[in-house]
């Protein structure tokens, strides 16, 4: 790679007539950024997991910190003017986090020179004690407009609304989503703000100071951006992150298209936001051209996402970094422990019964049985990462599960039961009116249900705890197993007893809408492990648990 492809292609900031770009004193800039990386530092396959022989073989490994490099390398070369951004969740999902807590991602953004970061709500997983020590560790800083930190110092000594860049006459604010304080550890001495409110307050206060040009670096959600650019004024960029979400310039001729890159949005002021974002784990790095006015419009600007295939090169000293940290983690759970026979993609779990959930929700139930569960309720996105078929490793195990969650046990009924299904379909609690923020997962239940129309038309469970398989190849809902006739309708006014997660029961995506008291058991890669460990061969199946009608 030589070069960032594609050129320029104007853009109007205004709807009412282009900006004439060749008067006053403007910005020419390069804002090269990364998102939800999610400890993807080493290179991946198409299920976020490390590469195995057919991966390889198939050039189907994408991403990681060695050829980040030769990109950043790559686009700044040449330009004068190039900032380098990442929009939160650099925590979170392989052992390079499990295991380093950190420690790897600081040293490896302060070599890939950083110019700032917003905090994604996983960075919050260990607690703002853990965050602040992490933020001690950057030689960059990091931007967050819409928290009140006033009780939380060690965290508020790093975090700051906004980053000046002097030299630009630019201003950068931070903002996070306010889900954070339901689906990761803040704690209780951190307070969430509006970020639209928050946004403006310091895009105000940055004017009378002088600035005039405004980016914004969010981990708030695609959708929510362009609801924070129509509420705003001032703002030419949102440089997003945390929904994952992949842009394409060639939109909507791209399937994989979730918008145009870049989105844009009218604001407050009549004037052009434009919204940008680059899926996840590093599988792409998004840049963008632009010229700002000295008033900070946007006389044009372009880029693409560079999808970061093996046609990149990997950067050798940050190649031979990444094998040296992983040689710990590898000697301690590099080794097989089975075979999984067919391949677990993740993605099919955030809208209905999926190979991978129903793979964890049945080693819940297993794993669990000295309570005699009925039913494991899990929320899909607690499974951070697919599986692809081959060698069963502790390490890949971990991937799936990475977070230090517990399995539980509690005692539920039908009704909390009924209503933690409902809100998962319709994304709304029915008790509370606040929103579920991911879908979910089961075992000891059969639902008929439509996610788009948001309506569940039946859900029936087991008569009796579903005998435990020590083959992994019979699931414990299969109805040719099992027999229909031990399905009934669930009752609201029984009592069933639970297995599920700590995340769950503490009122993590509200999917439950308050907290719940639970017995922990184990720690959920532990159920995992001993679930696999007595299985040579792995073979999940889909028995129809959730049927979409």
């Amino acid at each position: 790679m030589t070069g960032p492809i594609g050129s320029h292609i104007p853009y109007n900031s205004s709807p009412a007539s282009a900006i004439n770009s060749g008067s006053g004193s403007n910005l020419q800039l390069r804002v090269i950024f990364t998102n939800d990386i999610h400890g993807r530092e080493d290179e991946f396959n198409r299920f976020g997991t490390d590469c195995v022989p057919d991966d390889y073989q198939n050039q189907t490994c994408y991403g990681g910190v060695a050829r980040m490099k030769t990109v950043f390398d790559s686009l700044r070369s040449g330009f004068k003017n190039t900032l380098l951004f990442d929009a939160g969740d650099q925590f979170q999902g392989t052992m390079f986090y499990s295991h380093f807590k950190g420690n790897s991602t600081a040293r490896f953004m302060n070599a890939l020179g950083y110019d700032g970061m917003a905090i994604g709500n996983h960075e919050f997983d260990d607690g703002p004690s853990h965050l602040a020590r992490f933020f001690a560790q950057l030689n960059f800083p990091v931007v967050c407009s819409n928290l009140d930190l006033t009780e939380a110092p060690d965290l508020d000594r790093w975090v700051k609304p906004y980053v000046l860049f002097p030299e630009y006459e630019l201003a950068i604010v931070g903002f996070v989503t306010v889900t954070t304080q339901f689906i990761s550890n803040p704690g209780r001495t951190v307070k969430f703000l509006d970020p639209a409110e928050s946004v403006q307050k310091y895009i105000d206060l940055l004017r009378a100071k002088g600035y005039k040009r405004f980016i914004a670096l969010s981990h708030n959600g695609y959708k929510q951006d362009q609801a924070l650019a129509e509420r705003t004024e001032g703002l030419a960029m949102i440089v997003g992150g945390h929904s994952h979400t992949y842009l394409s310039t060639d939109h909507p001729n791209d399937p994989d298209s979730k918008g145009p890159y870049p989105t844009k949005v009218l604001n407050q002021g009549g004037r052009y936001t434009y919204i940008v974002q680059a899926k996840k784990f590093g599988e792409y790095i998004g840049y963008i051209d632009m010229e700002l006015t000295s008033d900070g419009d946007m006389a044009w600007l372009a880029g693409q996402p560079i999808h970061m295939t093996t046609a990149i090169p990997k950067d050798p000293y940050f190649s031979r970094q990444v094998s040296q940290w992983r040689e710990s983690f590898d000697r301690i759970g590099g080794f097989s422990i089975g075979e999984l026979e067919v391949d677990l993609p993740q993605e099919p779990c955030k809208v209905g019964e999926c190979l991978l959930g129903n793979m964890v929700t049945d080693a819940m139930l297993e794993v669990g049985q000295f309570y005699k569960p009925q039913i494991a309720l899990m929320n899909s996105d607690g499974m951070r990462s697919g599986m692809r078929k081959g060698n069963v490793t502790i390490n890949r195990l971990i991937n799936v599960l990475p977070n230090d969650s517990y399995l539980v046990h509690l005692n539920m009924t039908g009704k909390e039961i009924r209503d933690t299904l409902v809100g998962a379909v319709n994304e709304i609690h029915p008790v509370d009116q606040k929103p579920v923020t991911v879908f979910i997962q089961f075992a000891g239940l059969k639902m008929e249900f439509n996610f788009q129309a948001k309506t569940i038309k039946s859900i029936s469970v087991r008569a009796s705890p579903a005998p435990s398989s020590s083959s992994g190849s019979q699931s414990t809902n299969d109805p040719a197993a099992n027999g229909d006739s031990q399905w009934v309708p669930l009752d609201d006014a029984a009592t069933y007893s639970v297995i599920s997660t700590d995340f769950i029961t503490k009122g993590g995506d509200h999917l439950f809408d308050k907290p719940r008291p639970a017995t922990n058991i184990t720690k959920m890669y532990n159920m995992l492990y001993e679930y696999a460990k007595i299985r040579p061969q792995l073979r999940p199946q889909l028995d129809q648990r959730m049927v979409s009608v």
